[in-house]
C-alpha cells in the first residue's frame, strides 16, 4: 500500500492486505505474539490482524486480542453459564481491554492511523485507518552485511585472529 494512503472504504482488498502485513510486522517487532489468520482461534492466541469486507464500508483492517487458549476456554464456560462474576471471565475481559490500549499505543508510535472501533459487528477491536508516511525498516543495512565489518565485529569477540 502506498505510504500515507488511508483505508476509508474506497481502498481495495489488496491494499488492505498489504496494510495488514505492515501492522503484523509492527506488532511482532514490539514483541507481541501475532496469530496467523489461517490458524483456527482455539489454537491461537495473541494479536489478531484481519482484513474483513463490510458490504457498506468496504474492506478494513481490524486488530483484536485473544488470551491463552485455556483462558479463552474458562471465560467461554463462565459466559455459557452466565457466571459474569467468575474471576476468570473478568480477568479475560480486563486483559483484552488492556491489550487493545497497548496495541493502539504501539501502532500509533509506529505511525499508523488507528482508533477504537465502534462498529457493533467488531466489538473489542481496533481499526487501522492509515499506514505510516515513512515505513519502519526491518531489513539489514549494507554495513551489517559487509564482510569487512563482520570480520571486525567478530574477531574481537571470539579472540580469533583475522585471516
Amino acid at each position: 500500500m502506498p505510504e500515507g494512503i488511508e483505508t476509508d472504504g474506497s481502498q481495495n482488498l489488496a491494499d488492505c492486505e498489504a496494510l495488514a502485513v505492515r501492522v503484523r510486522a509492527a506488532l511482532v517487532a514490539a514483541g507481541l505474539v501475532v496469530r496467523i489468520p489461517e490458524v483456527p482461534d482455539p489454537l491461537g492466541h495473541g494479536a489478531g490482524v484481519d482484513v474483513e469486507v463490510d458490504i457498506d464500508e468496504g474492506p478494513g483492517v481490524f486488530v483484536t486480542w485473544l488470551g491463552s487458549p485455556r483462558l479463552q476456554d474458562r471465560s467461554r464456560r463462565a459466559y455459557r453459564f452466565a457466571d459474569y462474576e467468575d474471576p476468570t471471565f473478568k480477568f479475560n475481559y480486563a486483559v483484552g481491554q488492556a491489550m487493545l490500549v497497548a496495541m493502539k499505543t504501539i501502532l500509533a508510535a509506529a505511525g499508523f492511523g488507528v482508533r477504537d472501533n465502534d462498529d457493533e459487528y467488531h466489538v473489542d477491536s481496533l481499526i487501522v485507518l492509515a499506514a505510516p508516511d515513512k515505513p519502519l525498516y526491518w531489513g539489514l543495512y549494507p554495513e551489517e552485511t559487509a564482510l569487512e565489518a563482520w570480520k571486525k565485529n567478530t574477531a574481537g569477540s571470539s579472540g580469533a585472529a583475522e585471516a
